[in-house]
């Protein structure tokens, strides 16, 4: 009842001070990152499949990031 509005609504207000392809790896990575949360807390195991799309998510917002410093010196 209130952390899933207010969750959303600081990700509709966040996206306003990002530019767009960091909003889509931020909001990629949230798919990621609830997986695993569910595999932490309840023991499920995650497949093949799930790391190797899991890696290349964290990679890319990692990669981005790096770049983003990079350009702004």
């Amino acid at each position: 009842l209130f952390i899933i509005p207010f969750a959303q609504t600081m990700i509709g207000t966040g996206t306003k001070y990002i530019r767009a392809p960091v909003s889509a790896l931020v909001n990629s990575s949230e798919t990621v990152l609830g997986i695993f949360w569910v595999w932490l807390f309840l023991g499920e195991t995650p497949q093949k499949n799930f790391l190797l799309g899991a890696a290349i998510v964290v990679f890319a917002i990692t990669a981005n990031s790096l770049y983003q410093a990079q350009s702004k010196k």
